[in-house]
C-alpha cells in the first residue's frame, strides 16, 4: 500500500503467482491465518476512516500515472487501454 510501484519488481518472477489469477484474491486471508492463527479474517475493521484518505488520482491521465508509478507504467504501458 505504501509503494504500489514496487509491484513492478516482482512481476514475472518464478516464485510469484500470476497476479491476475483467481488464487491471488486469497492471499490476504492466507497471510492473516499465518500471522494470527485464526481461521477467519474479520469482515470489517473498526479503525477504517469514514471517508477515503490520501491523494485521489485520475487513472486515465497517462502522464500522472507515469509520474506516480513509473516502473509499473514502463512494464505495462498498455494497461490503461
Amino acid at each position: 500500500m505504501k509503494d504500489p510501484d514496487s509491484l513492478a519488481d516482482i512481476v514475472d518472477r518464478p516464485d510469484v503467482p500470476y497476479m491476475q489469477a483467481e488464487g491471488f484474491q486469497y492471499v490476504a486471508s492466507k497471510v492473516y491465518r499465518e500471522k494470527t492463527g485464526e481461521e477467519d479474517m474479520p469482515l470489517y475493521a473498526s479503525d477504517h476512516p469514514d471517508e477515503p484518505v490520501g491523494e485521489q488520482l485520475d487513472h486515465d491521465d497517462e502522464e500522472l500515472m507515469a509520474e506516480h508509478f513509473p516502473k509499473l507504467v514502463a512494464k505495462f504501458p498498455e494497461m490503461g487501454d
